[in-house]
């Protein structure tokens, strides 16, 4: 047997010299549990190899836990957990340079209860005996991502007749969260999601409906739907959502984490229409009553006390506008035409020359390209047109524009209208349907490359027809995993039966895009909106 496998060299440095050369740790595989209140512990124990092959107990290692969100290690090698989350952690025993592990998975579970449901239901609950023909989730759909921060998402299910009370289950391998109520529906909050996410990687999560017969001490008759996927993304969502809503005719702003949107700019007397908004900085424009209207700057560096430091002026009008990345200049287009203004006092620079009818521009994160829609044939207007290509117009140093290139060019069949770059300016998301770019109710999401070699319908996310997916703008970049991207749709939300446009989420994962796969995920509705409102030209603010 080995001792301590340990010698103090006679050696002038006085360093300590070993012939371990392995480390076994002791349990393997180990698996505990943990509920709100009541963490838990695990002993483990290190046995040293030495060069004859022959294993002893080792004490006199440092211990440590990759993993300092599920717990830590003390000195005697006790792992006490935390009782907010599970997770995976390396165990990790150190003896000078050898050192040996073992993986520790920690499941957190937890019970909630609602609707004035006992807890004993949560034992009568079975776990794996129910039949099938259980309630089936109508929303969300499988495979959605969200972040971490969403507060308030709908879970929906049909109730029917199949029982009195419900499990809403939430598992991974970390995690094991069920919900108890008598409702067809639950709201996630943002501490369940991080829950998800803590220490999980994937963040995948498979979420399950199981209804049973209550009747206050007995539980009969469970049956189980088919489970669907959640993916939750390992970081929040940055900033705030700003969208027009008719219901307010203003511009509510909804920042993420929040179910409470607040008026964030209305028309005078609330009258006028001040949906066409751009954002850059600490500065935002909106087109006055829409169709060539007059504009005005809004200072909204204090969130709760936007104010409007350039008034409209009769003779300065445009539909739509972009904003210079460093907050220098507003570019309007008006019937067909570009002219480029001073954000600070909204003087007139110039008109900035595009061969043909052009509209809907948007300046490129870099400040090198501009891009915008050519109208090629059929009505020219700026927002009612039949027939649009995408064109991208570099900015020169003299601050005009240079030749423009086609970027998706038009079929002969379909519009392309309201482009947008990614907030790393290597996409561009754009519309596409035959007939009108405005209120198409055949509008479909689609992505360009920058150069035009790549171009992508994102199908997951368009979810299918007539929904009228419109006017996609990118969210600001949370981490390298995701983009976000926001737009307006019609589909139908299971729990009011509105089909009232709404604004709507999805995941892009730059992974697929390089792929030259639909790198969308499926659209979620942003939490907190008015479902009786009209809401679209969704605007995403980093703050």
């Amino acid at each position: 047997m080995i001792l301590y496998l340990l010698a103090c060299s006679g050696g002038s440095n006085g360093e300590l010299n070993s012939d371990v050369v392995s480390i076994r740790v002791a349990p393997e595989n180990s698996v505990i549990e943990v509920r709100p209140g009541e963490p838990a512990d695990l002993s483990f124990q290190a046995f040293a190899t030495n060069q004859e092959g022959e294993e002893a107990p080792l004490d006199l290692v440092s211990w440590n836990s990759s993993n300092l969100s599920v717990g830590a290690m003390d000195p005697d090698g006790w792992f006490q957990s935390v009782d907010s989350n599970g997770g995976v952690t390396e165990i990790v025993a150190n003896h000078l340079e050898v050192q040996g592990s073992v993986l520790l998975t920690v499941v957190y579970r937890d019970d909630v209860l609602l609707d004035d449901l006992p807890t004993e239901l949560v034992d009568a609950w079975p776990d794996d005996s129910a039949g099938l023909g259980g309630p089936e989730l109508s929303y969300p759909e499988s495979g959605v991502r969200v972040p971490r921060n969403v507060e308030g998402l709908p879970f929906v299910w049909d109730i029917g007749a199949s029982g009195s009370v419900y499990r809403l289950r939430f598992q991974s391998a970390i995690t094991d969260i069920s919900v108890f109520t008598k409702r067809g529906d639950y709201r996630a909050t943002s501490e369940l999601w991080a829950q998800i996410a803590a220490a999980n990687r994937s963040g995948s999560v498979q979420v399950s409906v199981t209804s049973a017969v209550w009747d206050g001490e007995t539980l009969s008759d469970p049956k189980a739907g088919f489970p669907i996927e959640v993916q939750v993304d390992r970081l929040d969502a940055r900033g705030s959502v700003l969208y027009w809503a008719s219901s307010e005719r203003g511009i509510l702003r909804l920042p993420f984490g929040s179910t409470e949107p607040e008026l964030f700019w209305e028309g005078q007397d609330g009258a006028q229409c001040v949906g066409c908004h751009a954002l850059s900085g600490d500065d935002m424009v909106v087109s006055h009553d829409g169709i060539n209207g007059v504009f005005s700057v809004v200072d909204i560096s204090e969130p709760s006390d936007p104010v409007q430091v350039v008034d409209p002026q009769d003779d300065k009008r445009f539909t739509f506008k972009t904003l210079s990345p460093d907050g220098r200049y507003i570019l309007g287009a008006g019937r067909g035409e570009l002219t480029l203004y001073n954000m600070e006092n909204g003087s007139t620079v110039g008109q900035r020359e595009v061969d043909g009818y052009v509209t809907m521009p948007d300046w490129s994160p870099d400040g090198q390209d501009i891009v915008m829609v050519r109208v090629i044939q059929g009505n020219e207007e700026d927002w009612n047109f039949q027939y649009g290509e995408i064109i991208q117009v570099p900015v020169l140093d003299d601050g005009s524009l240079g030749e423009p290139e086609v970027l998706v060019a038009s079929d002969g069949k379909n519009n392309l209208y309201y482009p947008a770059y990614s907030p790393d300016g290597a996409w561009v998301a754009f519309n596409k349907a035959q007939g009108t770019a405005y209120a198409n109710i055949d509008a479909q999401l689609w992505l360009s490359s920058r150069d035009g070699q790549v171009q992508l319908p994102l199908d997951t996310a368009n979810q299918g027809a007539e929904l009228q997916n419109s006017y996609p703008r990118w969210g600001p970049l949370p981490d390298d995993d995701v983009l976000w991207l926001a737009f307006s749709s019609k589909r139908r939300l299971p729990w009011t039966g509105s089909t009232m446009p709404q604004i709507w989420l999805t995941a892009i994962d730059p992974t697929l895009l390089e792929q030259d796969q639909d790198p969308s995920s499926p659209a979620f509705w942003l939490p907190g909106q008015d479902v009786s409102s009209d809401n679209h030209l969704p605007v995403w603010w980093d703050r």
